[in-house]
């Protein structure tokens, strides 16, 4: 059962026995029981303590209601100070200790305990009735002893820490005979001292009275800390998000620190601090032990409240959980890379808080590369001018983005991807991205695939403190279907006399079927005035272009178009011309009409002119010759004038008259 001391007149220290499994034990490995058989013996680690307590009236042998309090205390505790007791009531304490499996069974309850209703012991040679007035100092009054005829000529006071009033922590005092109480000073805070005087006249001196049942002096909050120092010095340990601190416990006067806090600013005169929360798996800071690890929190019970800071109503203020808590090094995480930031620290007890330390000195975080970029997004695709997109702008840490690089690849997982390094960007305002906040940038990547087949992008960002992560893979992008892809130049013909038949190879869909091509034609190959030839179909190739005219040369281009739009124009084809023959040689003219000087002949003109209509013939030479070797001439001179050899290039097949000739020659 607990035992009771008094602290002052409004608080008690309640002191317990820890119980005989405080430290549990774990069940041995052994063979598989049969149904129904004994389990082995599993008991685990004590969590906690909490207490409750009863009032009873004095004179009156009912108990009151049980009241139990908020706070809880430690595994490790083996003592608590309840405050803001009623006097002239007793009370009496029971304590129960719990683990992750629930709470054991209640103490028995203490002796019942009077709370005092005043400052004095009745009674000559009663203890001395106390009262502390401050941290350092116990003001004890008593009532004057019978004398027994002799003055009392001074007052021998003990006062020790030791109810026992042992040597080591003893003192005497000596006042004078006509004083009733005594103020004794330099006392430590938090520190039950015990006190008997004994009275002294002509005769001698008295026996020592009975000991006080212990006066406290008053309670105080620990110390106020030294500032936190680095616990990393060496800046190659240094990381871009975290900085290990640590600091002493200041004295804290026999009441054991439970609780440190933290605090943060980015300015040394600390403003706009933000205090650190602390704890295992926190956001803000971790505690970690001598080897700067992280500590490990204790699994909390599945019925008892968990060890966390609580309101109590018997001490005024948070009971705070002593243990990892209360450790003096804590790495504070979730800061900025590449910032110097400033801490302080306060400690906590069951009495209060400290004042804040000063400030630390700066402490600096490293830089860190950015962070991984979101993912990019799609803006506009297609094959001839590339794929569009945008992400957000990361967070850089102070420094500036000095590049971005993408990769694509055709598998979500980015097997094979191509890497564009360097990347050109430019700012982005998309349409509802206001909303979002931030800034964005846009890249157009090129060599995209044709439509139908996917686009998986991903993007990092370097900084000069290093390079980003890549980022999560984009959504599925596709090039959007366009219009055919420039054709090449017409590369096949077959002429005829007043026709050409053009081939073309077909291009690029480009994911919309071709729907047809039109072709032109002209004697330049800029096309100026160019003849137009619409509605050719799309599953052809090939186009035989009619009514062309002989001596000029003709260039082709070709375009197609689908449902999308028209293709460019091809470039040109080479020039072309219609088929051009001379015309097969022609029959021996016949005589039609003579005269004295002069003879009249005719021609049939030549079955095959150089074209079905023989337009291309523009005219008829005749050769005519006299004299014995007239055949020798004529065959040597061909198509044109030697000697002895005349020419008429204005011969008509209907007739021609050749004049001036001499009469009687052949």
């Amino acid at each position: 059962m607990p035992t009771i001391c008094p602290l002052n007149s409004f608080a008690v220290s309640v002191t317990w026995t820890p119980p005989a499994d405080l430290h549990g034990k774990r069940p041995r490995v052994g063979p598989i029981l049969r149904a129904g058989a004994a389990t082995p013996e599993n008991r685990l680690p004590v969590m906690g303590y909490r207490l409750r307590y009863r009032i009873r009236l004095p004179g009156s042998d009912e108990l009151g209601e049980y009241h139990l309090c908020e706070e809880m205390w430690p595994k490790d505790a083996e003592h608590a100070v309840l405050k803001w007791l009623m006097g002239g009531k007793e009370y009496t304490f029971e304590v129960v200790a719990f683990n992750s499996s629930g709470d054991g069974p209640w103490s028995d309850p203490s002796e019942p305990f009077l709370m005092p209703i005043d400052n004095f012991f009745g009674g000559s040679r009663a203890p001395p009735t106390f009262l502390s007035t401050n941290a350092e100092t116990i003001e004890i009054q008593w009532r004057t002893p019978c004398h027994r005829g002799a003055a009392i000529e001074a007052y021998d006071v003990l006062c020790s820490e030791d109810p026992n009033f042992g040597q080591q922590f003893t003192k005497q005092l000596q006042i004078a005979g006509d004083a009733t109480k005594l103020r004794v000073d330099g006392l430590r805070p938090n520190t039950v001292y015990y006190f008997k005087y004994r009275a002294t006249n002509g005769e001698g001196s008295s026996e020592w009275s009975s000991a006080t049942a212990g006066a406290g002096t008053a309670a105080v909050p620990p110390m106020r800390p030294a500032p936190p120092t680095r616990l990393d010095r060496d800046s190659s340990t240094w990381k871009p998000f975290e900085v290990k601190i640590k600091w002493v416990p200041p004295e804290s006067f026999n009441i054991p620190i439970q609780h440190f806090s933290v605090r943060r600013s980015l300015y040394e005169d600390m403003r706009d601090a933000i205090e650190v929360h602390i704890g295992p798996g926190r956001a803000g800071a971790t505690p970690i032990d001598e080897n700067g690890d992280e500590m490990q929190e204790e699994c909390p019970s599945p019925i008892s409240p968990r060890l966390v800071a609580e309101t109590s109503p018997t001490s005024r203020r948070l009971g705070l959980r002593k243990g990892a808590y209360a450790l003096s090094q804590l790495a504070v995480m979730g800061l900025h890379p590449g910032t110097d930031y400033y801490f302080q620290v306060k400690a906590s007890n069951q009495i209060g808080e400290s004042p804040w330390s000063e400030a630390s000195s700066a402490m600096r975080t490293a830089p860190s590369p950015p962070p991984r970029c979101e993912r990019p997004q799609y803006i506009s695709g297609n094959q001839q001018d590339g794929m569009t997109i945008f992400w957000p702008v990361p967070e850089s840490f102070g420094l500036p983005v000095e590049r971005y690089d993408v990769r694509v690849s055709q598998h979500a997982m980015m097997e094979g991807a191509d890497e564009a390094l360097h990347v050109k960007v430019e700012p982005y305002e998309g349409v509802g991205l206001d909303q979002r906040g931030g800034r964005f940038v846009k890249a157009l990547m090129g060599n995209c695939w044709d439509p139908g087949i996917v686009h998986f992008y991903q993007v990092r960002a370097s900084t000069s403190a290093g390079m980003g992560d890549w980022s999560e893979t984009s959504e599925e992008m596709y090039t959007a279907p366009e219009p055919p892809l420039r054709p090449d130049a017409p590369h096949r013909f077959e002429i005829l006399p007043r026709c050409i038949v053009v081939h073309w190879a077909a291009p690029i869909d480009r994911n919309s079927p071709i729907l047809g091509y039109t072709l032109r034609l002209s004697n330049d190959p800029s096309m100026p005035n160019a003849r137009h030839i619409w509605g050719i179909g799309g599953d052809t190739t090939k186009f035989a272009v009619p009514t062309l005219r002989p001596h000029f040369s003709y260039f082709f281009q070709v375009r197609a178009h689908n449902a999308i739009g028209e293709s460019e124009w091809s470039p040109s084809s080479r020039p072309v011309a219609v088929l051009q023959v001379p015309p097969t040689k022609m029959g021996a003219p016949t005589l039609v009409a003579t005269s004295s000087d002069a003879v009249k002949v005719a021609f049939c003109p030549p079955c095959e002119a150089g074209t079905r209509d023989g337009d291309l013939i523009q005219c008829y030479t005749l050769l005519y010759a006299q004299g014995p070797d007239r055949f020798e001439r004529l065959a040597r001179a061909v198509d044109h004038a030697i000697e002895g050899v005349s020419v008429d290039r204005r011969a008509s097949p209907a007739g021609t008259w050749v004049k001036n000739l001499r009469p009687g020659m052949p």
